[in-house]
């Protein structure tokens, strides 16, 4: 079990490491393309490549939710979303969670208090899904590498959706409903391919454990408190973006 919650750790570490090097390539960019602002003045942007206008995304991806009270899912995730224009995109992003591991506060309460522990019921996020509509306000290119030229863009997204939650226990278990929000940046390592880093969090209310009571001989489930909460996942993915050809803007 030990190792099993080690991996979940290690993972997000990671995860999150990932993100601060994305936002400290993205600000470094940023300083750079204000610095040489002069070069590029002028009413119109010319010749631009429209990565994402007129496009359809599929993007499979890998990650964790993060800050689980009793219960932590491994996410594997799945989106799609049709880029409107190169900065308006509608979507979906689906992700389902084929792995549930203890928390540390369940380990604790099962070693300090086993007999409690018997009669707690948690419940985990067996699936989180949203219905999107996201907008990017930031896109440029770094030079890496020596003379290679990669492009990135930060997105941001709302919608609505909710999670499936999955228990023993019937009364703490369903679909909640809620809004969603997303973070997100793509890092394009082809013209058709790049890698994507999402935040995504889903707002919902549940009661995320009960414990059942035996009054008279009669086992009566009592939930814990019920409140509206966010729950925040970080994916890591790939994107794939068709069809093939790259538009250029007039």
């Amino acid at each position: 079990m030990m190792n099993r919650i080690f991996t979940v750790s290690a993972l997000q570490r990671t995860l999150s490491g990932l993100v601060v090097l994305l936002v400290l390539l993205v600000s470094f960019a940023t300083v750079a393309s204000a610095q040489n602002r002069s070069l590029y003045e002028g009413p119109v942007v010319r010749r631009e490549l429209l990565y994402r206008s007129s496009k359809v995304e599929l993007a499979p991806s890998l990650g964790v939710a993060f800050g689980g009270i009793y219960e932590r899912e491994i996410m594997v995730g799945a989106a799609f979303r049709y880029h409107l224009t190169n900065s308006f995109a509608v979507g979906l992003n689906a992700n389902f969670a084929p792995v549930s591991l203890d928390s540390s506060l369940t380990n604790n309460l099962a070693t300090a208090n086993p007999e409690v522990s018997r009669e707690v019921e948690t419940s985990f996020q067996r699936l989180l899904t949203d219905v999107h509509v996201s907008y990017v306000p930031i896109a440029g290119k770094i030079n890496l590498l020596g003379n290679h030229t990669y492009h990135y863009d930060f997105s941001v997204g709302a919608g609505v959706g909710g999670a499936l939650l999955s228990s023993n226990a019937d009364d703490i278990a369903g679909f909640k409903f809620g809004p969603a929000l997303t973070i997100g940046m793509r890092f394009f390592i082809t013209d058709n391919i790049a890698i994507n880093l999402r935040t995504s969090s889903y707002f919902y209310s549940s009661a995320l454990a009960q414990r059942i009571v035996v009054d008279n001989g009669v086992r009566a489930p009592q939930p814990f408190e019920e409140r509206f909460r966010a729950h925040t996942i970080g994916m890591l993915g790939i994107s794939v973006f068709l069809p093939g050809d790259v538009r250029v803007s007039r």
